[in-house]
């Protein structure tokens, strides 16, 4: 070639090349000039100030953004940013390069728009956990390139879109806590490369699909909280076993009903499996001894029957174990020693009977051991102290028929957190040595025959919230002080009801109970696992409710149903965040306190039947969360007040006293004894303030399968590093029950 001709060509392709950052520095600057637009239609609170176009140069600098090798935007990942807005000014053809999308965590809104489907480069899609509504737009079956989508935790509706299944390189997709319905399942194709696939917490009908088997390779299926009906089809699991790789299964709360399905040996990688909360019937099938690999087991409010297979105890690997709530029965199943392994054991509510023997002392690692609501009898095994001082924590043997003592603790090891004894035939004292389980938190043997005076040593545990003893002899003076240095600091609910308690009220330990006096910082703490998640059985506004969930800021005193006299000392005003106060039937005399206008916080007062006279304090008005009052069947004198809170209770508030007079009384007052004319009342106190959100809440749930909600992510979950499907499951709901 002449030299005159090389020379052309080649100053053209230096030109050319000359030309190139020109080009990438255009492209970034459209992109830059993309991303602030849309930025300025979002509140960022700070994370995106980075995001200007002084030098649009910088735009793979910006926080949130990851360019590739050519300067262009490859990702956006913008997660746990608190931003608020919308996807609508996001241009998406203009930041066409993108293989990262990460909105997870934020407060994005409004409908996800079809041109999301121009992203063909897009491997990633997390936009869960925000307040997008409205449909899936059927323009992401375009994204051909998906691995992982996430869409988890919206508002959004409609049917799945079948072009869903055109994603066949996703190996993750996750469209729970919606409100989508049944898709249609016959378009959809396998997915070859899917290991999870969630749908659950949406409002998915009808049985299963059948495109499922096509997942040769899916790991983890979760269809829970939906309407799934009819039985599971054994041949949706033994075609050829196409699902052997299915490590975690999990349809609880649909309304699945027929037997358990015998095809456990079509799926022995199995480690998860959760049927709870639907209408299964039948035995469980001793083919579950083929489920060797299986660690949790939950099997929970169904209708099974006859007894637990003695296959369980092969599952040497089983660590949860929840049984609760059915209708199995025979004698406590001897299998259960056989599981070494075990941390979580729950057989409540079935009609278990006979005696516990020695043999459930060998599962040495028992923390959370439920027995509660069956036709167990006999005594308290010795050997429990062996449990407690090797780690037990949450021991419930409500409502069975054992007798005999409460066995004594060992000095040393104790972890107990939560013991209920309640509703059995227990007599005897309360052992002192109880008192080395110093991290108690609740105590419940109300409903027993034990005796003895009031067990003072308790003070000392500085942990304990409830102490509930009612229904028992306890009888004698409670002593006016403790020797503790700061008793029952931490105390939140005392019931000491229906006992044979006497003398004058214990000021010395009313005026210690500190958690009652103050909110301290610790109560944000509350908020994290805000709920005692056992089956504690109060009085709430004169109804007896059992098997409840209640709000670890709930305060009450009950001492009702004793022998106290005296009066009632107007110190007791400085209890001011309590919730509930009784003290009925006792012999308490003198007038009604005044000083009661301090507990802010009152929603139910109870001085009926004692031998209180006087008027009816004024000061009471000012109680404006009071909704149950009952000063009945006392000497009380006077006109009632009429103001506030007084205008909504009705006669049964007021009857038995003879003097009392004025609405809602039938009687009038007299001339000389109108009605009194109360005085202004100031402005709310800042006290009405000051609980700031901590507001009493009691939700009423059926016991059994929810009742171990929040409890077992401890041990498996850090040491054995299976946060996800622990926390997913536990707090996955119940983030309500989120059991």
């Amino acid at each position: 070639m002449e030299t005159s001709k090389i020379i052309p060509i080649f100053l053209l392709y230096i030109l050319l090349f000359s030309l190139i950052p020109l080009q990438i520095e255009s492209s970034a600057k459209t992109e830059a000039e993309t991303l602030v637009r849309w930025k300025n239609t979002l509140l960022s609170h700070d994370f995106l100030d980075s995001w200007n176009l002084d030098d649009h140069t910088n735009l793979c600098r910006w926080q949130g953004i990851v360019c590739n090798t050519e300067g262009s935007t490859s990702e956006i990942n913008l997660s746990h940013a608190n931003i608020n807005g919308t996807l609508q000014q996001l241009d998406f053809a203009l930041v066409s390069n993108l293989t990262h999308f990460n909105l997870q965590n934020n407060n994005f809104s409004g409908f996800i728009p079809s041109t999301i489907g121009s992203l063909s480069k897009l491997t990633i899609l997390d936009l869960s956990n925000n307040e997008f509504l409205g449909i899936i737009p059927p323009e992401i079956g375009n994204l051909t390139e998906l691995r992982y989508i996430s869409l988890y935790g919206n508002s959004l509706s409609g049917p799945v879109p079948y072009q869903i299944s055109d994603l066949q390189k996703a190996w993750y997709l996750d469209f729970g806590l919606n409100i989508l319905e049944t898709p249609n399942w016959s378009k959809f194709q396998g997915f070859p490369l899917l290991t999870h696939l969630s749908f659950h917490s949406n409002n998915i009908t009808l049985e299963f699909p059948d495109f499922i088997l096509l997942c040769q390779n899916l790991t983890y299926l979760d269809l829970s909280r939906n309407y799934l009906t009819g039985e599971i089809s054994k041949s949706l699991f033994s075609n050829q076993g196409k699902l052997r790789k299915l490590k975690d299964l999990r349809l609880q709360y649909n309304l699945l009903s027929g037997s358990i399905p015998d095809f456990f040996h079509l799926m022995p990688n199995l480690e998860i499996l959760d049927l709870s909360k639907n209408s299964f019937s039948s035995p469980i099938p001793p083919t579950i001894r083929n489920l060797t690999k299986l660690q949790f087991l939950k099997l929970c409010s169904n209708n099974l029957t006859g007894t637990v297979p003695s296959e369980v105890g092969d599952l040497e690997k089983l660590q949860f174990l929840d049984l609760s709530g059915n209708h199995l029965s025979g004698q406590f199943p001897k299998t259960i020693s056989k599981l070494s392994r075990l941390r979580v054991l729950t057989l409540s509510q079935n009609n278990f009977s006979g005696n516990i023997l020695s043999f459930i002392c060998n599962v040495s690692f028992l923390e959370y051991l439920f027995l509660d609501h069956n036709s167990l009898e006999g005594t308290i095994p010795n050997c429990f102290k062996n449990l407690i001082s090797k780690g037990l924590k949450f021991l419930n043997l409500m409502n069975n028929h054992f007798h005999g003592t409460i066995p004594a603790i060992s000095p040393k090891g104790c972890k107990l957190k939560h013991v209920i004894l309640s509703k059995n035939q227990l007599k005897g004292s309360f052992p002192q040595t109880w008192r080395n389980c110093k991290l108690l938190e609740v105590v419940d043997i109300g409903h027993n025959k034990i005796s003895g005076p009031f067990p003072g040593w308790m003070g000392s545990l500085p942990e304990l919230r409830v102490l509930i003893l009612k229904f028992n002899k306890f009888h004698g003076r409670i002593p006016a002080s403790s020797k503790a240095r700061l008793p029952f600091s931490k105390l939140r609910i005392l019931d000491i009801s229906h006992n044979e308690f006497n003398g004058l009220l214990p000021i010395g330990y009313l005026e210690q109970f500190k958690a009652i006096m103050n909110v301290s910082e610790k109560e944000k703490e509350m908020e994290i696992y805000p709920y005692y998640t056992y089956p504690l059985t109060i009085l709430l506004k004169e109804i007896e409710l059992e098997s409840i969930l209640i709000r670890k800021t709930y305060t009450s005193i009950d001492l009702s149903h004793n022998k106290f006299q005296g009066e009632i000392p107007s110190s007791i005003g400085k209890l001011k965040f309590l919730r509930s106060l009784n003290l009925s039937y006792n012999n308490f005399t003198g007038h009604i306190p005044p000083s009661l206008e301090n507990l802010t916080s009152l929603e139910t007062l109870d001085l009926r039947s004692n031998q209180l006279a006087g008027q009816i304090p004024w000061q009471l008005t000012r109680l404006t969360f009071l909704s149950v009052l009952n000063l009945s069947y006392n000497h009380l004198v006077g006109s009632i007040p009429v103001r506030e809170q007084f205008l909504t209770f009705n006669n049964d508030s007021f009857v038995g006293n003879s003097e009392l007079c004025g609405r809602p009384l039938t009687k009038i007052c007299k001339n000389d004894e109108v009605q009194t004319k109360l005085p202004m009342l100031l402005g709310q106190d800042d006290e009405y303030d000051i609980l700031d959100g901590f507001t009493w809440q009691v939700v009423l749930l059926g016991y059994g399968c929810g009742v171990l909600l929040g409890l077992v992510v401890g041990y498996v979950t850090f040491n054995y590093e299976k946060p996800k499907w622990f926390i997913e499951f536990v707090y996955g709901i119940y983030n309500i029950v989120r059991l």
